[in-house]
């Protein structure tokens, strides 16, 4: 009996400090990003490697706005129809929009958002190979 009343307590102690949390003003996040292409030929299917970052401002605890960017690189493509093209490929994303919080609760919150963005790639292909000579 004594131990059912002292993790009473403690279940109560918890539920409300989780009440008192406030919504941040702002959120910031930062990751690694992998990917898989799986090209057609006669570009062989590569990986690239990148970062993403994410910011969000709450204007107050039902509306935020929302920022996204990333992007990945690939420096070593192989063709494999060409011994000499050495291309470089590189994406960027973009995504921006607003993000509503509704029913919020202690323990759980509804979010609804649109966003809206695109992406962007760029290919660089150096047509001639430079040998160094002792």
């Amino acid at each position: 009996m004594n131990k059912q009343i002292v993790s009473f307590a403690f279940v109560l102690l918890f539920a409300i400090c989780s009440v008192a949390q406030d919504i941040p003003k702002e959120e910031i996040y930062g990751g690694y990003t992998f990917v898989r292409f799986n090209a057609s030929a006669p570009v062989n299917a590569f990986t690239a490697n990148g970062g993403v970052g994410s910011f969000q401002y709450n204007f107050n605890k039902w509306i935020g706005l929302a920022a996204e960017l990333g992007g990945v690189h690939n420096g070593a493509l192989s063709i494999s129809s060409s011994g000499t093209l050495t291309p470089d490929q590189t994406a960027f994303t973009y995504l921006f929009g607003p993000r509503v919080f509704f029913l919020t609760g202690p323990a759980w919150s509804r979010r609804s958002w649109s966003s809206w963005g695109g992406a962007c790639t760029i290919r660089e292909v150096s047509l001639f190979r430079t040998r160094s000579f002792p």
